[in-house]
């Protein structure tokens, strides 16, 4: 693990929270292509 002294770096950061926005982005589009499944089996 990291040490507990260790400060990331700003592009460290960045880097990481461009990482955790796609996977929360993808995490939405899972869910709405779900609800639009879900949707479309009431209506049918």
């Amino acid at each position: 693990g990291l040490l507990p002294s260790y400060k990331p770096g700003i592009a460290e950061v960045r880097s990481f929270d461009k990482t955790n926005l796609k996977k929360t982005q993808e995490k939405k589009t899972l869910l709405t292509k779900e609800a639009i499944k879900q949707e479309k089996a009431k209506s049918s």
